[in-house]
């Protein structure tokens, strides 16, 4: 998470999730009768748009709405910021309108009063985003699963099954391969991995690393 205190009052935060984690802390903190500033798409009237041809009918606006409702949808990694337009183009003052914020968008939070919980989790928020994710690997002689520990909860990455006969030990090197494939897909470089399991199966894994 990044942020920027806009203005000497301390009522204007501008701020950028950096991650899924962040869009839940912004669910958090954005409250009905907030003022929140972002970027969105709005198709203009035919009235304004009758020079453009229909391909320019959409364009990206920046508008400042008067929150409503505020919705986290996980599994498309998106916030939905609800309520009337107060600022923004003249033709769409005070109807209704989404702002969908995803992971990189910058949003501006206007409040009358920020309460000292909600700059402690930005605060928060921020320091953590610094910090390197643990990632778990849980394994025995079948099946491993790798997950990685978020600010939310444990987020599963995958599973992986042990196949084969005995002739092939049992398809270890691509039981080993596959868990290690989906390592690759979370680590970034710094993350301290934990490996936990029975020690025959553990030891196994750590010796084809």
């Amino acid at each position: 998470m990044r942020f920027e205190i806009v203005n000497s009052k301390g009522k204007e935060i501008k701020v950028v999730p950096e991650s899924l984690d962040d869009l839940w802390h912004l669910y958090n903190i954005i409250r009905p009768g907030d003022l929140v500033f972002g970027y969105t798409l709005r198709r203009l009237s035919e009235r304004q748009d009758v020079s453009r041809s229909r391909k320019k009918e959409v364009v990206r606006v920046r508008l400042g709405i008067r929150v409503e409702d505020v919705e986290f949808h996980e599994f498309s990694s998106t916030l939905r910021v609800k309520g009337r337009i107060e600022y923004g183009l003249d033709e769409g003052l005070g109807k209704y309108h989404t702002i969908s914020v995803r992971v990189g968008d910058e949003i501006t939070i206007i409040k009358e009063e920020w309460l000292e919980e909600d700059l402690k989790r930005l605060r928060d928020a921020e320091r953590a985003s610094k910090r390197p994710r643990a990632i778990f690997v849980s394994l025995d002689d079948s099946e491993a699963t790798v997950a990685v520990l978020t600010q939310r909860s444990i987020e599963v990455i995958g599973e992986a099954y042990r196949h084969g006969t005995k002739e092939t030990e049992w398809g270890e090197k691509e039981f080993y391969g596959e868990i290690l494939s989906m390592l690759h897909n979370v680590y970034e470089g710094n993350n301290p991995i934990i490996i936990v399991g029975p020690g025959v199966a553990k030891e196994g894994f750590i010796k084809f690393l």
